[in-house]
């Protein structure tokens, strides 16, 4: 037989474990020496639980306030880190007010130095609703100029329209002032010519 060659094996013997309850007799709980003895007990393991409370809070010297003086330094970095972040807000936002307004003086002195320097006949770089053409300065009052503006005729080559396109742009919007065109390469041939600006 199978098992008779090899024998089943067996559970091994049972270990108590050290850990769990602590072992005692049978007690009459209500009787007075008993009573008194667990009221001990209760009692000294109470104490070795404050005492043991007592030594791990003696980690730092307590202040005037109950707290020990590492809390109170580590709020006072804290607090003191607050109001200098705070302080470099306002030093950040002061630096950049003072940077916008910077440039905004000098993109106005910028415009009022083009502006200034446009006169009738003079070609001019305009913008209209976020597009640059190139044109012409037909006159020009306290704040505007009217150009006639050229059109697109290919990459970087214009053409005067078949109808003269001309309004009055203000002065933000007279980009640079433009060197005259000349003619584009091979077009000097055809009725229609077109030209190219060497600063544009």
């Amino acid at each position: 037989m199978p098992e008779q060659a090899r024998p089943y094996p067996k559970a091994k013997p049972h270990v108590l474990s050290g850990r769990g309850r602590k072992k005692g007799s049978t007690k009459i709980l209500t009787d007075t020496p008993v009573k008194r003895q667990i009221e001990e007990q209760e009692a000294e393991r109470k104490d070795k639980k404050a005492r043991g409370g007592r030594a791990r809070g003696k980690v730092g010297t307590v202040g005037r306030a109950g707290k020990s003086k590492k809390d109170q330094t580590t709020k006072k970095l804290f607090v003191d880190s607050e109001e200098s972040d705070d302080e470099k807000m306002v030093l950040d936002d002061d630096s950049d007010d003072s940077m916008k307004l910077g440039e905004s003086e000098d993109e106005s002195e910028k415009e009022e130095e083009i502006f200034d320097s446009v006169s009738t006949g003079d070609f001019v770089k305009v913008v209209y609703k976020g597009e640059y053409f190139p044109g012409s300065v037909q006159e020009k009052n306290e704040n505007s100029v009217r150009v006639s503006v050229m059109c697109m005729a290919g990459l970087r080559k214009w053409k005067w329209p078949d109808r003269e396109d001309s309004i009055f742009y203000p002065r933000e919007d007279i980009l640079k002032k433009l060197s005259p065109p000349t003619p584009a390469p091979g077009t000097a041939s055809r009725a229609t010519s077109y030209f190219v600006f060497a600063d544009w």
